[in-house]
């Protein structure tokens, strides 16, 4: 089954799981080059995230 993904979060699972930060890339279906989140608290890495979408929620409907 094909996913209609606007982002991926890639990171490496195994290495974050149960640490408080994280290394992360951002990945976008729209032709931007890879975001290469340096390393962060999961907080601040997800405070990246959530800034990404207003970007990739413009134009679309729901």
């Amino acid at each position: 089954m094909a996913k209609d993904l606007t982002m991926i979060v890639a990171n490496d699972a195994v290495s974050t799981i149960g640490q408080e930060r994280v290394r992360a890339t951002l990945l976008f279906r729209d032709g931007r080059d890879p975001l290469q989140l340096p390393e962060l608290s999961k907080d601040e890495a997800a405070r990246c995230i959530v800034a990404e979408l207003p970007a990739l929620l413009e134009g679309h409907s729901t």
